[in-house]
């Protein structure tokens, strides 16, 4: 006979948003049923098997929605958790050519590309991070003026103006 508690995460290393959802969207029998479903795609099982596990489903299951979930309100901060020292001086990260990175020291023209990629993280995260004002930049200046320069060229700047006139 198979065992299905193996297949199924142990409640401590589950996370909160799983459990609340586990346990408001659906109840044990379907949970189970959609559990079984799923593991017989993929594996074989005789018909004498299937009433106990289906049995060993709905008692994990029925274990899991009886979790209460935590009603209190997350704690919102405006300050970083963990605010660790910066790779180089803020004042030392914005040049003309380029942006460091004050997670890694890393020299780049686009941050906000940069942050994304490697780190996961997007401009807000990174500013709340390290303490940065909202308008610090996430393109190099010398790039952004070129950016500026290529629009003008195109008049790109006109033609937004002509298509918001249009009804």
């Amino acid at each position: 006979m198979k065992d299905f508690s193996s297949l199924l995460p142990p409640l401590s290393e589950m996370k909160q948003e799983e459990q609340i959802s586990d346990a408001q969207s659906c109840d044990p029998v379907s949970a189970a049923v959609s559990v079984l479903a799923a593991f017989l795609k993929g594996n074989g099982c005789s018909a004498e098997e299937l009433p106990h596990l289906f049995e060993q489903l709905c008692a994990i299951a029925s274990r899991k929605a009886s979790i209460k979930p935590n009603t209190q309100p997350a704690r919102h901060t405006t300050e970083p958790r963990n605010r660790a020292e910066p790779a180089v001086p803020v004042s030392e990260s914005v040049w003309p050519d380029y942006l460091v990175c004050l997670e890694d020291g890393k020299k780049v023209k686009n941050l906000k590309t940069y942050l994304q990629r490697v780190y996961g993280l997007n401009p807000e995260e990174y500013r709340l991070r390290w303490g940065l004002p909202d308008d610090y930049p996430m393109l190099n200046p010398a790039l952004r003026v070129l950016r500026q320069q290529i629009a003008m060229q195109n008049k790109i700047h006109l033609k937004r103006k002509v298509y918001k006139n249009k009804p």
